[in-house]
């Protein structure tokens, strides 16, 4: 008889709010190593590199709320000391997104849990029965009792916490929200404009936590996906663990070497080019939504030779962009264009500029790409037409000042104007009859207007 392995149960705590999540085995029996750049006090330079094992696997909430499918990450550390290091560098992560999410607008008494985001909240479990709390806001904890851990590890843990001695110590959760992958077009010939409004967010929160010394360091379209609710939708970037902090600049970043910023791949690090390298891949995702993804790969991310890529020069995006988008006659793309290839320059080094802003100069470029055609130019005044407004004004007045009943008068107006109209017509050329006759159906809606308020 195979006895049936314990759930693992992880229980989320916030103001107002709770879930209780149900974790399945992991999917994979062979971790994947990650390396981690944590805080040391005792290192040269105040960090330390820590290699962890991570498998992947997914929880279910046990009652309805407001996420019915986690994501969960695994980590197991070599020892308690490398556990303590991940679980203070993890933790500081959660800390750092829970704040730039509280600056995005929306209701101020949101729960932690509840978007808008522009990154997806993540929450730390500690695995040896103890509770983590993060920022006051939100409490994690197993459902263990610490009574249970005494007297009975064995039966308490699923077996994949170690064959022989289970050993909840070295391990790590993070669980967040399941997010809906996007699915990327491959090529657009016109830009998909009517999805900017979605990075919105994602721009603002971005920069939000720039402001907190902190970069994500992997934006990609991979790590860029949607969530939706019954009150708001938008982009979101996931995968934070592979975020940093900019004081002190890590010595080793986790990236994705085609998505990177070009200084990046040349070895630099201070703080002002690896928010660049945020704003570029964050610029590269929001092309691949107006372009097409496999038209940013091969066009602009391909390497031209040397290293060079088009992606890396201002004015090979924009010549990219005016072949890939041609105008027409009632859509001129290119204040769109110019205002896309503004994170191709060192100007996204600089420490004001801001992504949030730039989806907005999109926005704001797209409506001027409309070509707006004018229409027929006001005729000037001329002693012509005064005397044609006197015409009519005449027959206004000799209509009113006809005995009778009300239907004749306006009868014999509309008859006077009708006449009038085509001797205009004969006599004028077609443009000038044309704005005579419009003064002329003028008249005629007076007549009528008038008719109905002088009463029967």
């Amino acid at each position: 008889m195979t006895l049936q392995e314990p759930d693992l149960v992880v229980r989320l705590k916030g103001s107002g709010w709770h879930a209780e999540l149900v974790v399945d085995p992991p999917v994979s029996a062979e971790p994947r190593t990650v390396q981690f750049n944590v805080p040391d006090p005792g290192a040269p330079d105040g960090m330390r590199l820590i290699s962890t094992g991570v498998r992947y696997t997914e929880a279910h909430s046990r009652q309805a709320s407001h996420w019915q499918r986690w994501h969960v990450k695994i980590y197991r550390c070599d020892d308690r000391t490398d556990t303590e290091a991940l679980r203070y560098y993890l933790r500081q992560q959660a800390s750092d997104v829970q704040g730039a999410n509280a600056d995005l607008p929306g209701e101020e008494d949101r729960a932690p849990i509840e978007p808008p985001w522009a990154v997806v909240p993540v929450h730390i479990v500690n695995t040896d029965g103890s509770t983590e709390i993060l920022d006051g806001t939100v409490q994690t904890e197993l459902e263990l009792a610490p009574e249970d851990l005494l007297r009975q590890v064995r039966g308490v843990y699923p077996s994949w916490f170690g064959d022989d001695v289970p050993t909840p110590d070295l391990y790590l959760l993070a669980v967040s929200p399941w997010m809906k992958q996007l699915n990327w077009a491959p090529f657009l010939a016109r830009p998909a404009v009517q999805q900017l409004n979605d990075f919105i967010g994602m721009g603002s929160g971005l920069d939000a936590l720039h402001r907190r010394g902190m970069v994500h360091c992997d934006i990609k379209p991979d790590n860029v996906c949607r969530y939706s609710t019954a009150n708001s939708s938008g982009f979101v970037l996931i995968d934070i663990d592979a975020a940093t902090r900019l004081n002190p600049p890590p010595a080793k970043l986790r990236l994705t070497p085609a998505w990177a910023y070009g200084r990046v791949l040349h070895g630099q690090r201070s703080a002002q080019v690896l928010r660049a390298h945020d704003r570029f891949g964050f610029a590269l995702v929001v092309l691949c939504t107006l372009a097409g993804r496999e038209w940013v790969e091969k066009t602009l991310l391909t390497d031209l030779g040397g290293g060079r890529r088009a992606a890396d020069e201002r004015d090979e995006v924009r010549s990219a962009l005016r072949r890939r988008w041609q105008n027409t006659a009632e859509l001129r793309w290119d204040p769109l264009i110019e205002a896309a290839v503004e994170p191709f320059g060192r100007e996204i080094e600089h420490l004001d500029w801001s992504a949030f802003q730039w989806v907005n100069r999109l926005i704001d470029a797209e409506r001027a790409c409309v070509v707006r055609r004018p229409g027929p130019p006001e005729q000037p005044r001329t002693p012509r037409s005064e005397a044609m407004r006197r015409e009519l004004d005449g027959i206004r007045h000799s209509a009113l000042a006809l005995p009778g009943p009300l239907p004749a008068r306006v009868r014999h107006g509309y008859e006077t104007v009708r006449r009038r109209a085509w001797e205009l017509a004969v006599l004028r050329a077609l443009v000038t009859s044309a704005a005579y006759a419009a003064a002329v159906v003028a008249v005629v809606l007076v007549l009528v207007v008038i008719g109905f308020g002088m009463g029967g």
